[in-house]
């Protein structure tokens, strides 16, 4: 075995003498959830080999529109596709998913929205690097029913559109 590297070196590390207070919320909770999953299919969070048939009436308002499409937790590979089919229609499309992951603000972290989970399970949930940012819309594609969204997310949120399997 022959190993070629184009960088090498060493690490040191100091100790940091400053005191950094980290205040996390608690997020683990497995409480039994108040809003029902709504998707047909909702073992495994629609398999992958599930066609994006029920999201064909979405579409981009005009060429170069830029949209962001924001799964919710776990809920991600139909807002994938949903991602993937407007960009094929020319947005610059952008994609990424709320979590109940905390991470402090902070060097790549430019911008966190918090707020209440959609599945009623009262956690908090986050959306990172979305706030500072200028999107045309901004597409949360859930499992849920619309008025599952906590309304303070569409404060932090500007341009917001709440996408799900009711009509």
């Amino acid at each position: 075995v022959e190993v070629v590297s184009l960088l090498q070196g060493n690490w040191q590390w100091q100790a940091n003498q400053h005191n950094i207070q980290v205040n996390m919320p608690n997020v683990s909770s497995t409480e039994q959830q108040a809003q029902k999953i709504i998707a047909p299919n909702n073992w495994g969070r629609e398999p992958g080999y599930l066609e994006c048939t029920p999201w064909e009436h979405i579409h981009i308002n005009h060429p170069d529109e830029k949209i962001l499409v924001l799964g919710s937790g776990e809920f991600s590979w139909i807002p994938f596709l949903i991602a993937e089919q407007l960009e094929q229609q020319g947005a610059e499309t952008y994609f990424s998913s709320t979590t109940r992951s905390p991470i402090m603000q902070g060097h790549a972290i430019k911008s966190i929205c918090q707020f209440h989970d959609n599945y009623g399970l009262n956690i908090q949930n986050f959306a990172y690097n979305v706030k500072h940012q200028e999107f045309d819309r901004v597409l949360l594609v859930i499992e849920t029913h619309q008025d599952s969204v906590d309304p303070s997310l569409f404060e932090q949120i500007k341009n917001l559109e709440v996408i799900s399997y009711e009509p």
